[in-house]
Protein backbone atom coordinates (compact mmCIF):
# COMPACT_ATOMS: atom_id res chain seq x y z
CA UNK A 1 0.00 0.00 0.00
CA UNK A 2 1.35 3.30 -0.84
CA UNK A 3 1.82 5.59 2.45
CA UNK A 4 0.98 9.14 2.55
CA UNK A 5 3.87 10.71 1.07
CA UNK A 6 4.72 7.96 -1.58
CA UNK A 7 4.06 8.64 -5.57
CA UNK A 8 1.59 6.06 -7.37
CA UNK A 9 3.38 3.34 -8.76
CA UNK A 10 1.06 3.95 -11.94
CA UNK A 11 3.67 6.63 -12.96
CA UNK A 12 0.77 9.76 -13.05
CA UNK A 13 3.05 12.34 -10.82
CA UNK A 14 0.47 11.82 -8.04
CA UNK A 15 0.64 10.51 -4.68
CA UNK A 16 -1.00 7.32 -4.36
CA UNK A 17 -3.24 9.06 -1.97
CA UNK A 18 -4.37 10.96 -4.84
CA UNK A 19 -4.41 8.60 -7.71
CA UNK A 20 -4.94 4.74 -7.32
CA UNK A 21 -5.69 4.48 -3.56
CA UNK A 22 -7.86 7.63 -3.73
CA UNK A 23 -11.01 7.23 -1.05
CA UNK A 24 -13.78 8.57 -3.20
CA UNK A 25 -15.38 9.53 0.13
CA UNK A 26 -13.09 12.19 1.23
CA UNK A 27 -13.51 13.94 -2.48
CA UNK A 28 -14.46 17.63 -1.59
CA UNK A 29 -17.99 18.63 -2.91
CA UNK A 30 -18.93 20.23 -6.39
CA UNK A 31 -17.36 23.38 -6.64
CA UNK A 32 -14.61 23.30 -4.44
CA UNK A 33 -12.21 23.34 -6.39
CA UNK A 34 -13.87 26.06 -8.86
CA UNK A 35 -11.16 28.60 -7.26
CA UNK A 36 -8.29 26.77 -9.35
CA UNK A 37 -9.81 26.95 -12.54
CA UNK A 38 -6.67 29.72 -13.21
CA UNK A 39 -4.33 27.56 -12.36
CA UNK A 40 -5.67 24.74 -14.77
CA UNK A 41 -6.03 27.48 -17.62
CA UNK A 42 -2.42 28.24 -16.86
CA UNK A 43 -1.30 24.23 -17.47
CA UNK A 44 -3.27 24.22 -20.62
CA UNK A 45 -1.68 27.25 -21.91
CA UNK A 46 1.38 25.87 -21.18
CA UNK A 47 0.42 22.31 -23.13
CA UNK A 48 -0.13 24.06 -25.92
CA UNK A 49 3.40 26.06 -25.62
CA UNK A 50 4.44 22.26 -26.26
CA UNK A 51 5.76 23.03 -22.48
CA UNK A 52 4.57 19.72 -21.21
CA UNK A 53 6.72 19.78 -18.35
CA UNK A 54 5.67 22.57 -16.43
CA UNK A 55 1.68 21.76 -17.48
CA UNK A 56 1.96 18.46 -15.70
CA UNK A 57 3.82 20.13 -12.67
CA UNK A 58 0.51 22.69 -12.17
CA UNK A 59 -2.05 19.77 -12.85
CA UNK A 60 -0.34 17.71 -10.09
CA UNK A 61 -0.93 20.37 -7.99
CA UNK A 62 -4.09 21.18 -8.63
CA UNK A 63 -5.15 17.55 -8.25
CA UNK A 64 -3.39 17.36 -4.92
CA UNK A 65 -5.41 19.63 -3.79
CA UNK A 66 -9.00 18.77 -5.93
CA UNK A 67 -8.30 14.67 -6.72
CA UNK A 68 -11.16 15.20 -8.79
CA UNK A 69 -10.71 17.93 -10.93
CA UNK A 70 -11.89 17.55 -14.56
CA UNK A 71 -10.12 19.51 -16.43
CA UNK A 72 -6.86 19.27 -14.65
CA UNK A 73 -7.48 15.20 -14.68
CA UNK A 74 -8.19 15.16 -18.68
CA UNK A 75 -5.20 17.38 -19.24
CA UNK A 76 -2.55 14.88 -17.07
CA UNK A 77 -4.14 12.43 -19.26
CA UNK A 78 -3.25 13.55 -22.54
CA UNK A 79 0.30 14.49 -21.50
CA UNK A 80 0.69 11.06 -20.19
CA UNK A 81 -0.95 9.46 -23.34
CA UNK A 82 1.21 12.04 -25.68
CA UNK A 83 4.54 10.78 -23.95
CA UNK A 84 3.85 6.91 -24.62
CA UNK A 85 2.78 5.94 -20.22
CA UNK A 86 0.11 4.12 -21.15
CA UNK A 87 0.12 2.29 -17.24
CA UNK A 88 -0.46 6.23 -15.82
CA UNK A 89 -2.91 7.24 -19.27
CA UNK A 90 -5.02 4.54 -18.14
CA UNK A 91 -5.35 4.76 -14.56
CA UNK A 92 -5.90 8.72 -15.22
CA UNK A 93 -8.83 8.15 -17.72
CA UNK A 94 -10.01 5.32 -15.61
CA UNK A 95 -10.65 7.86 -13.00
CA UNK A 96 -12.10 10.56 -15.08
CA UNK A 97 -14.92 8.13 -16.28
CA UNK A 98 -15.43 6.45 -12.41
CA UNK A 99 -15.91 10.27 -10.97
CA UNK A 100 -17.73 11.92 -14.29
CA UNK A 101 -19.36 8.97 -15.66
CA UNK A 102 -21.58 11.63 -18.40
CA UNK A 103 -18.34 12.62 -19.89
CA UNK A 104 -18.17 11.07 -23.88
CA UNK A 105 -14.80 11.68 -24.95
CA UNK A 106 -13.09 9.89 -22.22
CA UNK A 107 -15.84 6.67 -21.95
CA UNK A 108 -15.21 6.52 -25.65
CA UNK A 109 -11.64 6.54 -25.61
CA UNK A 110 -11.45 4.33 -22.64
CA UNK A 111 -13.97 1.45 -24.87
CA UNK A 112 -11.73 1.74 -27.52
CA UNK A 113 -8.64 1.19 -25.77
CA UNK A 114 -10.44 -2.07 -23.73
CA UNK A 115 -11.24 -3.56 -27.55
CA UNK A 116 -7.73 -2.95 -28.86
CA UNK A 117 -6.67 -4.70 -25.42
CA UNK A 118 -9.79 -7.37 -26.25
CA UNK A 119 -11.28 -7.12 -23.09
CA UNK A 120 -14.43 -7.10 -24.80
CA UNK A 121 -16.81 -7.63 -22.06
CA UNK A 122 -15.25 -4.75 -20.39
CA UNK A 123 -15.54 -2.79 -23.64
CA UNK A 124 -19.08 -3.52 -23.73
CA UNK A 125 -19.95 -2.06 -20.55
CA UNK A 126 -18.27 1.44 -21.38
CA UNK A 127 -19.64 1.03 -24.78
CA UNK A 128 -23.27 0.88 -23.59
CA UNK A 129 -22.53 3.98 -21.36
CA UNK A 130 -21.23 6.29 -24.25
CA UNK A 131 -24.26 5.01 -26.49
CA UNK A 132 -26.40 6.46 -23.21
CA UNK A 133 -24.44 9.79 -22.90
CA UNK A 134 -24.65 10.52 -26.56
CA UNK A 135 -27.31 8.29 -28.40
CA UNK A 136 -27.34 10.79 -31.37
CA UNK A 137 -23.21 10.22 -32.18
CA UNK A 138 -22.13 8.24 -34.74
CA UNK A 139 -18.84 7.49 -32.57
CA UNK A 140 -20.67 5.51 -29.54
CA UNK A 141 -22.33 3.51 -32.53
CA UNK A 142 -19.72 2.78 -34.85
CA UNK A 143 -18.20 1.41 -31.31
CA UNK A 144 -20.93 -0.57 -30.13
CA UNK A 145 -21.29 -2.32 -33.67
CA UNK A 146 -17.05 -3.36 -33.74
CA UNK A 147 -17.67 -4.73 -29.72
CA UNK A 148 -20.91 -6.74 -30.52
CA UNK A 149 -19.67 -8.41 -33.75
CA UNK A 150 -16.13 -8.93 -31.96
CA UNK A 151 -18.59 -10.58 -29.29
CA UNK A 152 -20.17 -12.90 -31.56
CA UNK A 153 -23.33 -10.99 -31.47
CA UNK A 154 -23.57 -9.57 -35.15
CA UNK A 155 -27.19 -8.67 -35.48
CA UNK A 156 -26.67 -6.31 -32.96
CA UNK A 157 -23.56 -5.07 -34.37
CA UNK A 158 -25.50 -4.62 -37.53
CA UNK A 159 -28.24 -2.55 -36.18
CA UNK A 160 -25.36 -0.29 -34.29
CA UNK A 161 -23.31 0.08 -38.01
CA UNK A 162 -26.44 0.70 -39.44
CA UNK A 163 -27.32 3.50 -37.46
CA UNK A 164 -23.96 5.41 -37.85
CA UNK A 165 -25.15 5.16 -42.20
CA UNK A 166 -28.11 6.51 -41.04
CA UNK A 167 -26.69 9.53 -38.69
CA UNK A 168 -23.91 10.56 -40.75
CA UNK A 169 -25.79 10.29 -44.00
CA UNK A 170 -22.28 8.84 -45.35
CA UNK A 171 -20.40 6.14 -47.21
CA UNK A 172 -17.49 5.72 -45.01
CA UNK A 173 -15.32 3.16 -46.30
CA UNK A 174 -13.78 1.97 -43.31
CA UNK A 175 -17.60 1.77 -42.43
CA UNK A 176 -18.58 -0.26 -44.81
CA UNK A 177 -15.59 -2.40 -44.84
CA UNK A 178 -16.72 -3.07 -41.15
CA UNK A 179 -20.82 -3.89 -42.22
CA UNK A 180 -19.33 -5.90 -44.69
CA UNK A 181 -17.35 -7.84 -42.43
CA UNK A 182 -20.28 -8.48 -40.04
CA UNK A 183 -22.65 -9.15 -42.45
CA UNK A 184 -20.44 -12.26 -43.67
CA UNK A 185 -20.49 -14.02 -40.07
CA UNK A 186 -23.96 -13.66 -40.94
CA UNK A 187 -23.58 -15.95 -44.05
CA UNK A 188 -24.81 -12.99 -46.34
CA UNK A 189 -21.91 -13.17 -48.35
CA UNK A 190 -23.84 -11.98 -51.32
CA UNK A 191 -24.19 -8.22 -49.56
CA UNK A 192 -20.99 -8.72 -47.65
CA UNK A 193 -19.85 -8.70 -51.44
CA UNK A 194 -21.02 -6.02 -52.36
CA UNK A 195 -20.32 -3.54 -49.63
CA UNK A 196 -16.76 -4.76 -49.75
CA UNK A 197 -16.40 -3.94 -53.46
CA UNK A 198 -18.23 -0.22 -52.94
CA UNK A 199 -16.13 0.31 -49.89
CA UNK A 200 -12.83 -0.50 -52.17
CA UNK A 201 -14.17 2.07 -54.09
CA UNK A 202 -15.04 4.68 -51.70
CA UNK A 203 -11.34 4.29 -50.28
CA UNK A 204 -9.97 4.76 -53.76
CA UNK A 205 -11.37 8.41 -54.01
CA UNK A 206 -10.80 9.26 -50.78
CA UNK A 207 -7.16 7.92 -51.21
CA UNK A 208 -7.21 10.24 -54.54
CA UNK A 209 -8.51 13.70 -52.38
CA UNK A 210 -6.03 12.76 -49.93
CA UNK A 211 -3.17 12.99 -52.25
CA UNK A 212 -4.86 16.30 -54.07
CA UNK A 213 -4.64 17.54 -50.74
CA UNK A 214 -1.07 16.90 -50.30
CA UNK A 215 -0.55 17.99 -53.99
CA UNK A 216 -2.39 21.25 -53.39
CA UNK A 217 -0.47 22.19 -50.05
CA UNK A 218 2.67 21.81 -52.76
CA UNK A 219 1.25 24.71 -54.27
CA UNK A 220 1.51 27.26 -51.50
CA UNK A 221 3.88 28.96 -49.60
CA UNK A 222 4.14 31.68 -46.60
CA UNK A 223 1.04 32.84 -45.16
CA UNK A 224 -1.39 30.68 -47.51
CA UNK A 225 0.42 27.60 -46.16
CA UNK A 226 0.49 28.47 -42.38
CA UNK A 227 -3.29 29.28 -43.06
CA UNK A 228 -3.79 26.12 -45.06
CA UNK A 229 -2.18 23.84 -42.05
CA UNK A 230 -3.22 25.64 -39.43
CA UNK A 231 -6.62 25.52 -40.27
CA UNK A 232 -8.06 22.85 -42.25
CA UNK A 233 -5.38 20.64 -42.00
CA UNK A 234 -5.78 20.03 -37.97
CA UNK A 235 -8.09 18.86 -35.47
CA UNK A 236 -7.70 21.76 -33.70
CA UNK A 237 -7.48 24.29 -35.66
CA UNK A 238 -5.38 27.40 -34.31
CA UNK A 239 -7.99 30.92 -34.14
CA UNK A 240 -8.39 33.91 -36.65
CA UNK A 241 -6.99 35.73 -33.86
CA UNK A 242 -3.80 33.74 -33.11
CA UNK A 243 -2.80 33.63 -37.13
CA UNK A 244 -3.77 37.11 -37.32
CA UNK A 245 -1.50 38.08 -34.78
CA UNK A 246 1.05 35.77 -35.94
CA UNK A 247 0.87 37.72 -39.42
CA UNK A 248 0.26 41.35 -38.31
CA UNK A 249 -3.30 41.05 -39.91
CA UNK A 250 -7.08 41.10 -38.87
CA UNK A 251 -8.83 38.10 -38.29
CA UNK A 252 -11.32 39.19 -41.28
CA UNK A 253 -8.24 38.78 -43.27
CA UNK A 254 -7.51 35.48 -42.46
CA UNK A 255 -11.14 34.60 -42.94
CA UNK A 256 -11.00 35.68 -46.41
CA UNK A 257 -8.02 33.91 -47.28
CA UNK A 258 -9.18 30.73 -45.64
CA UNK A 259 -12.42 31.00 -47.68
CA UNK A 260 -10.17 31.42 -50.75
CA UNK A 261 -8.02 28.89 -50.22
CA UNK A 262 -11.15 26.08 -49.81
CA UNK A 263 -12.74 27.43 -53.10
CA UNK A 264 -9.31 26.79 -54.89
CA UNK A 265 -8.97 23.50 -53.57
CA UNK A 266 -12.56 22.38 -54.33
CA UNK A 267 -11.75 23.72 -58.10
CA UNK A 268 -8.18 22.10 -57.87
CA UNK A 269 -9.27 18.66 -56.63
CA UNK A 270 -12.26 19.03 -59.78
CA UNK A 271 -10.21 19.52 -62.49
CA UNK A 272 -7.75 17.00 -61.42
CA UNK A 273 -10.78 14.57 -61.32
CA UNK A 274 -11.96 15.70 -64.63
CA UNK A 275 -8.60 15.15 -66.48
CA UNK A 276 -9.04 11.58 -64.77
CA UNK A 277 -12.06 11.52 -66.43
CA UNK A 278 -11.05 12.62 -69.83
CA UNK A 279 -7.83 10.44 -70.26
CA UNK A 280 -10.24 7.38 -69.36
CA UNK A 281 -12.89 8.42 -72.23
Amino acid sequence: MPTDHGLCACGSGLRGVRCCALDLATLPPRGAARPLRPVVERAEELHRQNNRAEAEKLCCEVLELAPGQPEALSLLYRIHAEAGRERAADALLRRIVTLHPNTFWATNELTLALLKKGAIAEAEIHARNAVRIAPENPQSHNLMGMIMTEANRPQVGEYHYRKVLALTQQRDPILLANLAWNLKNQGRMSESRDLYEEATAAGEWRNFAHERVEEFASTLKDKELDIFNSRLLTDEPATLQEIGERFGISRERVRQIETRLKNRLRDFIRGKAADIEDASN
